[in-house]
């Protein structure tokens, strides 16, 4: 006795051929990664610009610091009692010694804690 069997048709219940997945699942992955590449790129710019802002504000505090050395060299040199002699000759002003009679000594005893 010679069995026969039936061909059984195959249940296709999917609504996509097989062509179709393949191309949809590389294009899935094309999109991911171009939205990966587009994210890095724009968070390597976002570094570089930091970068930029940190070098120009270091560059304005080397500034800052330079003047602020220089101003206090000038007070230096201004502040010396011969400098102020002379500005003073300059403007005209003699400055004269108040006699022993205008003078008062104030006392203080402890000061403030």
């Amino acid at each position: 006795m010679s069995r026969k069997y039936k061909s059984r048709k195959k249940n296709n219940t999917s609504l996509l051929p097989i062509n179709y997945k393949i191309v949809i699942i590389f294009g899935a992955l094309v999109l991911v990664g171009l939205a990966y590449y587009f994210i890095y790129t724009q968070r390597q710019i976002e570094i570089r610009d930091m970068g930029y802002k940190m070098n120009t504000l270091r560059q304005e505090i080397q500034k800052a610091k330079n003047m602020n050395s220089n101003l206090r060299a000038r007070l230096a040199e201004v502040s010396k009692l011969e400098a102020i002699s002379a500005k003073l000759k300059e403007y005209g002003i003699k400055l004269k010694v108040p006699p022993i009679e205008k003078i008062n000594r104030l006392k203080l005893n402890e000061g403030v804690d």
